[in-house]
């Protein structure tokens, strides 16, 4: 086990070069998962916006 964690003596580039691997696939997790959340937010408040502007509508109709 000892042999394979010392990857043949370049161990040190093995190694970080997973844990450089791995911290970019975190960031790309936690940043899709931001915009997503982002986007979400933006079009619930579009969405609501909308059907304010609809209301005001009817209401200016029904009361000419």
């Amino acid at each position: 086990m000892a042999d394979f964690l010392a990857m043949g003596g370049y161990a040190q580039f093995v190694w970080s070069a997973f844990g450089f691997w791995l911290l970019c696939l975190i960031f790309n997790m936690v940043s899709a998962r931001r915009k997503i959340r982002i986007s979400l937010e933006r079009a619930t408040m579009a969405a609501a916006r909308q059907r304010h502007r609809l209301a005001r509508k009817a209401k200016q109709k029904h009361d000419a």
